[in-house]
């Protein structure tokens, strides 16, 4: 009902949701990725191999499943995924340590505020109510997405100015349907944790690099 918080089964353990363990284990990941790219040879690499080549790591941990791969396989492509993301994302965390290194806490402390308030809400909505969101969320992200892909190759500079808005907008959607969405499969006996912090990891990202790009153009 309406007001009250979704929680899985009495019968059931603990969704690994309520502890959000493995996305912000993802978040290490993902700044060793960066840290590593800034930091030691791997920065030779060109940001756009690490950040196109993640989805192949990605891609196998979508296609597989608790019951046809080992634990050890799903953690090691959700690991490479996370640290390759990380390496891409170096560009943009070296530019913010150079001119405004206090930017890259701040963006860390508004995604978590911007992921816990949007949890929350999704947690004492009614239940399913956020899941008709996905359709429109997933068009919005490929519009936007392919917006800047065209950008690339033909500069649209209010586009810049935007887009990191939109994709904040969005992320925190995604944030509120992917929470609703968890639980609901797990009430239905899917216990995959790994996808699960997978997903929110992803929404976590997109918020903190487009809240990095925010703070770095009112510098």
């Amino acid at each position: 009902a309406a007001g009250k918080p979704i929680v899985p089964p009495r019968s059931q353990p603990p969704h690994p949701l309520l502890r959000v363990l493995n996305p912000f284990q993802c978040t290490a990941l993902f700044g060793a990725g960066a840290a590593g790219a800034l930091f030691t040879p791997l920065g030779m690499i060109h940001p756009l191999i690490p950040m196109i080549g993640g989805f192949v790591p990605l891609f196998m941990l979508y296609s597989s499943s608790p019951q046809t791969h080992s634990i050890q396989y799903r953690y090691g492509t959700m690991g490479a995924f996370t640290f390759m993301s990380g390496m891409g994302a170096a560009p943009l965390m070296g530019a913010a340590l150079a001119t405004s290194p206090m930017n890259i806490p701040l963006a860390a402390g508004a995604t978590s505020l911007i992921f816990v308030g949007f949890s929350a809400a999704a947690l004492y909505s009614k239940q399913g109510s956020m899941l008709k969101m996905g359709g429109p969320l997933m068009g919005g992200t490929l519009g936007l997405g392919g917006l800047v892909l065209v950008g690339m190759f033909y500069p649209m500079p209010i586009l810049y100015t935007i887009y990191p808005y939109a994709f904040v907008t969005l992320g925190s959607l995604w944030v509120a349907y992917d929470t609703q969405s968890i639980i609901t499969r797990f009430q239905e006996g899917d216990s995959d944790h790994i996808q699960h912090a997978m997903d929110l990891f992803i929404d976590l990202k997109m918020i903190f690099m487009s809240v990095l790009r925010i703070l770095g153009m009112n510098d």
